[in-house]
């Protein structure tokens, strides 16, 4: 027996209802993202009327969009409990298994960090090149929850007296070559006052802050290669921001 969300990945591959594909569509990527839209946004999203929406239910066996939501959101949780199980066992990569104790660890940084962008609905994120991926993870899904976000890189160093009035500023860094960032966060970033100044960074980058960050965690891998470690970290960051996501959830109540 096909599981709910596997259905709807069947109807927005194949039905022959184009609407229908595309209620399915937007369900499913939605899903995929930890996020389970109310009905009346589902149906501004696919351009439709919520009773539309009905009729899309009613074509997978359902009573309508409440019965849906129910079901979504028992196989989105029973997936979670499924990763942290995975994470749990003794089979479990070391590499994982590494990486989520330490986001374990985190907890409070991320905690304090969530409530922080709750407050203000705002966050501006700094980061080097090397935590560039991640960094646009993070600040697509804040809009998808419209939470205003600005991120500015390593490689738009010209940006960086666009810095609005917004309270949250993440520092990132992560990688090499990050001395021209450095410089801006010291002569300029750290000199407002009034900021919610959190930093993630790699130990070497964070001894060059002649600054004190309340707020700040290290990435503080062994360094086994470069290119294993570098693909360790966009891992690690990534998997940190869908917690701070999950935070963030929690907080405004979205299931």
């Amino acid at each position: 027996m096909k599981n709910i969300i596997e259905k709807i990945r069947l109807v927005s591959k194949s039905d022959s209802n184009e609407t229908f594909r595309l209620i399915a569509l937007n369900i499913y990527k939605e899903f995929a993202n930890g996020l389970i839209l109310a009905e009346k946004d589902l149906a501004k999203k696919s351009y439709v009327s919520e009773a539309t929406i009905t009729n899309f239910c009613k074509k997978i066996n359902l009573s309508g969009y409440r019965e849906l939501a129910i079901l979504l959101k028992y196989e989105l949780e029973f997936a979670k409990k499924q990763i942290t199980s995975q994470v749990k066992n003794k089979n479990t990569d070391p590499n994982i298994k590494q990486i989520y104790e330490w986001i374990a660890s985190k907890e409070e940084f991320y905690a304090k960090l969530s409530q922080a962008i709750t407050k203000k609905f705002e966050l501006n994120i700094i980061c080097s090149y090397n935590s560039l991926d991640a960094s646009k993870f993070l600040k697509n899904y804040l809009e998808r929850i419209n939470i205003k976000t600005k991120l500015i890189s390593a490689q738009d160093y010209y940006k960086y007296h666009t810095i609005n009035d917004c309270q949250n500023i993440l520092i990132i860094l992560s990688g090499r070559d990050n001395e021209t960032l450095i410089d801006v966060l010291l002569n300029v970033i750290l000199q407002k006052e009034d900021k919610n100044i959190f930093l993630i960074s790699e130990v070497e980058h964070a001894i060059k802050l002649d600054f004190k960050i309340d707020n700040q965690i290290l990435l503080d891998y062994d360094n086994e290669d470069r290119q294993s470690s570098s693909i360790k970290k966009k891992f690690t960051l990534i998997s940190l921001f869908y917690m701070l996501i999950v935070n963030i959830k929690k907080e405004l109540n979205i299931f």
